[in-house]
């Protein structure tokens, strides 16, 4: 096969361009066109079954508005801009992996509280109020790719957090409570985590603000922990989200608030400085 005796014939190289060709004869083609001159230019004329300009806007569409994950998906549908889409789009925290993590907990903690007893009770209000909590820390995470954005953008580093911990709390927030509404034994006590969650995540957010996410995290986690192991050894679980523990946690809640707002006017944001 030779560029002095041989050349692709018209339908030959129609084979090769429609993808017609077997990966010996494909092969055999292309180390020919290597050296002859004509047969590239017979194949130059020929016109390609792809079109093009259409792959090379899906190219250009994918790098530029790359898939956004499920969660950030549901929130455009509710409005999220596109633009603080994509800013959202790389934190780990909102990426399928935790996501299904997360899922897969809740679930547990479901079932496991099915049938209304203390022990069943007792994981679902230790593990719900923690899962907002736990992805708010998360996204401020020194392992989340989106911290060397958050270093260095021109956008307001509190407008980034915020938009952190609303697109974590908007997401994990409805999860949870849909699954607690199905649970049969557990009442109330679907939607009265609710607000202990809301204390435990701005008091994690006003600590961001001193320390790294990691600590943060373990030792609310801590914290709330204790709480939960408190009211099961007095035989009284449900003791921890009831009328007066709610008061408390709002309490916290207003304060932990206060303090992130006095930490916010002194240019300190949770995961670092402004």
């Amino acid at each position: 096969m030779t560029t002095s005796d041989w050349h692709c014939g018209d339908d030959l190289v129609r084979r090769y361009v429609d993808g017609n060709t077997d990966p010996g004869l494909s092969a055999s083609i292309e180390a020919h066109l290597v050296n002859c001159a004509v047969c590239r230019a017979t194949l130059a004329e020929q016109p390609s079954a792809l079109d093009l300009t259409r792959v090379w806007a899906g190219v250009r569409e994918t790098i530029q508005r790359p898939p956004l994950p499920l969660p950030l998906r549901v929130l455009r549908q509710c409005g999220l801009s596109e633009p603080d889409a994509v800013l959202l789009s790389a934190s780990q925290s909102l990426r399928g992996p935790w996501v299904l993590a997360t899922t897969v907990i809740l679930i547990f903690a479901m079932l496991a509280s099915w049938r209304g007893d203390p022990v069943g009770i007792g994981l679902f209000l230790l593990v719900a109020p923690l899962v907002p909590m736990v992805g708010v820390v998360g996204a401020f995470a020194a392992s989340d790719p989106m911290i060397e954005l958050t270093s260095t953008t021109a956008s307001s580093k509190l407008r980034l957090a915020l938009l952190r911990t609303f697109a974590v709390t908007a997401t994990t927030v409805p999860l949870i409570v849909a699954m607690g509404a199905v649970v049969p034994g557990i009442g109330l006590i679907s939607v009265a985590w609710l607000a202990p969650s809301l204390g435990l995540t701005l008091l994690a957010l006003a600590a961001l603000t001193w320390a790294p996410p990691e600590v943060v995290g373990s030792l609310t986690a801590l914290v709330w922990g204790a709480v939960i192991a408190a009211a099961y050894a007095r035989d009284q679980v449900t003791a921890a989200v009831e009328q007066d523990a709610q008061l408390g946690y709002l309490v916290l809640a207003a304060l932990a608030a206060a303090v992130l707002t006095a930490r916010i006017r002194s240019a300190r944001t949770p995961g670092g400085p402004a």
